[in-house]
């Protein structure tokens, strides 16, 4: 298979990971586990061929991180076959084995033809078919399903009609459709509020922007200490503020239900995680993608007997969970290193916003960002392999507005 040929093909991919992305909220389902892990190791491969030809567009030694983040994994993967004592075992280490190898993307993410690309068919081809799954999918999961659409709203201010309404308009629709799923109402706003930078670029310092940054780093570490130590704990907001915050909506039997948007869905999910830990001693390598945590809450569907849950809505516990505080620490560096670099060594402001929002998505993890073989988890690691691109980086303002402005011009050659 030559160069060309996965050019061509690859960004079939984001067909495929938008389909298995909406598999578990769809009344009709497209295949089954198998055919997605068959899928899913397919479409690493084709990321792993493509990789040498792509990382030219990045310093060596910058993005090595990523190798390295993907050997440990590897290391947790083979080690979990070690590990499993069942199916289920088996099952899970697959399934979360290929979403832990899922940042090889981030290679191609440095290529501006590849992007250019990816983006164009997800435009083309993917988005249309929302007006299919819409009529099969809950609400709540066309916010996954639109992505792409939150890492491009942050060019916004420059995209051109009727692109910029029509990219806007598909935010705030993700936003209002269902203010229950609190996650895709945050992970499409804050885009948004960060496009808006662009007006602000010449009052903007670098030691502002990494004042910014750094504060993103640490405010998961601040808040965890004050929740641990009793004196404030950001779930449980309902106890700091007083009022109404509840949304009636109809459930996948169409009956209207209520729901409270202050509940607390978070805090058992760390007690449980950190008394595995006590448990198994588990802090340094984890327990492999193929183990869970402890659960009292789900431990009636664990269908080993186990009482355990296999990974959790909260993307840092999974991490530290099945690869312990070194896979923390490799996921944390990857973070800190792309934001680093697109803040201060890159020669236009959007590169800088997209700094800005990787940094956002590591204060993110701590609370959702779920880390499995989804398309929102794709675009993640494409949009830190933008950080990584030398290319994109050494672009001017103008340069990179008409970058980003062609791909919403189809007649491009592969």
């Amino acid at each position: 298979m030559n160069t060309q040929t996965l050019k061509k093909y690859i960004p079939y991919s984001i067909l495929f990971i938008s389909i298995i992305t909406l598999n578990p909220y769809s009344s009709f389902k497209i295949g089954n586990t198998f055919t997605s892990w068959i899928i899913e190791f397919f479409i690493l491969y084709l990321f792993l061929v493509i990789k040498p030809y792509l990382k030219s567009n990045s310093t060596k030694n910058e993005i090595n991180i990523i190798s390295l983040y993907l050997f440990y994994n590897s290391f947790s993967i083979i080690r979990g076959f070690f590990i499993v004592e069942s199916y289920w075992d088996v099952k899970d280490l697959t399934s979360h084995g290929l979403a832990l190898l899922l940042p090889i993307v981030a290679f191609s993410g440095t290529s501006p033809n590849f992007i250019k690309i990816v983006f164009q068919f997800y435009l083309k081809y993917t988005l249309p078919l929302l007006i299919l799954f819409y009529f099969i999918i809950i609400p709540g999961a066309i916010g996954f399903y639109l992505a792409p659409i939150s890492c491009l709203v942050l060019f916004l201010p420059v995209l051109r009609k009727p692109w910029n309404i029509i990219l806007a308009s598909l935010c705030v629709f993700v936003i209002v459709v269902d203010l229950s799923a609190r996650s895709n109402v945050i992970k499409f706003f804050v885009p948004i509020i960060l496009s808006l930078l662009y007006y602000f670029r010449f009052n903007l310092s670098i030691s502002f922007l990494n004042m910014i940054r750094k504060l993103l780093f640490l405010f998961p570490f601040i808040l965890f200490t004050l929740a641990i130590s009793g004196v404030f704990n950001v779930f449980k907001i309902s106890e700091y503020i007083s009022g109404n915050y509840h949304e009636v909506k109809l459930n996948s039997e169409g009956e209207s239900i209520t729901e409270d948007l202050t509940t607390d869905t978070r805090t058992f999910l760390y007690k449980d995680v950190l008394s595995t830990a006590f448990v198994y001693d588990s802090w340094l390598i984890g327990r492999s993608p193929a183990r869970g945590n402890i659960s009292e809450q789900f431990a009636s569907s664990d269908l080993n007997g186990r009482g355990e849950r296999s990974a959790n809505e909260v993307a840092i516990l999974n991490i530290f969970t099945w690869t312990g505080c070194v896979g923390v620490f490799f996921y944390l560096f990857i973070f800190y290193k792309a934001t680093y670099l697109a803040i201060n060594k890159s020669n236009n402001i959007f590169i800088k916003i997209v700094g800005l929002f990787i940094a956002f998505r590591w204060c993110y993890s701590w609370v959702e960002d779920v880390n499995n073989f989804t398309l929102n988890f794709f675009m993640l690691w494409i949009m830190i392999g933008i950080c990584f691109s030398k290319t994109l980086r050494k672009m001017n303002d103008k340069e990179f507005e008409y970058w980003i402005n062609s791909i919403f011009r189809y007649k491009y050659k592969y």
